[in-house]
């Protein structure tokens, strides 16, 4: 992963839903869903900074 803001939130955003788990310690989400949801907030990210982009070539 790139060593910048967007590789950090990525890497921080992955930690905080392996953190959940159930009463048993088992964790709730893995593989596949694990996996969609990173794919949404990568999505997400890139939107976010097209948005950005956008507004600041037309500013």
């Amino acid at each position: 992963m790139p060593d910048n803001n967007i590789g950090l939130e990525i890497a921080e955003y992955k930690a905080e839903l392996k953190k959940n788990v159930d009463a048993s310690g088992k964790q709730l989400l893995n593989g596949k869903h694990l996996q969609s949801k990173l794919s949404s907030k990568v999505a997400n990210m890139l939107f976010r900074e097209l948005t950005r982009a956008i507004a600041i070539a037309f500013h």
